[in-house]
């Protein structure tokens, strides 16, 4: 038997992916949703890529304090939640959107989505952001060990 390579790995290797995926997710995917949205909902695109910029600064904020360490799981949680934080403006987005095609000024039309979705319409419907925390509970009780630890909380 002859041996053509020998490495080890250290770990230096785990924090340097971690580098790679965040730098990649941070100038790639992040700048291209954020011009999408600033383009396709002009005023109130910007409004919502300021919110998700926040999101991030206030998640890594709190994940600094706490001195967590960031694994795998964790950046699929933190993608999670960007996901479900762009759904959640796609979905505000879109009812404004089409209050404002009803003819209705942009004030009212976000006080009527407002309204609507926190429960003073009559005839309200509910999206999935009303079950959010049962799915995370499933996710809890059911998932498998690593993911409980940090998919769970996303939601």
């Amino acid at each position: 038997m002859e041996i053509i390579e020998e490495r080890t790995i250290g770990p230096s290797l785990g924090a340097e992916n971690i580098d790679k995926g965040l730098h990649s997710v941070h100038c790639t995917a992040s700048r291209a949703i954020a011009a999408f949205m600033c383009v396709y909902y002009l005023l109130f695109g910007v409004f919502s890529t300021l919110a998700l910029a926040v999101n991030l600064l206030l998640l890594v904020a709190v994940l600094s304090m706490l001195q967590a360490t960031l694994t795998l799981p964790g950046i699929a949680a933190i993608a999670l939640t960007l996901g479900m934080a762009i759904d959640a403006n796609v979905l505000i987005n879109e009812r404004v959107r089409e209050e404002l095609r009803g003819g209705a000024p942009p004030q009212a039309a976000i006080t009527r989505r407002l309204r609507a979705r926190l429960g003073h319409h009559p005839r309200l419907q509910r999206d999935d952001a009303d079950r959010r925390p049962g799915a995370a509970g499933v996710r809890l009780r059911a998932g498998a060990a690593v993911s409980r630890s940090c998919i769970a909380w996303a939601s």
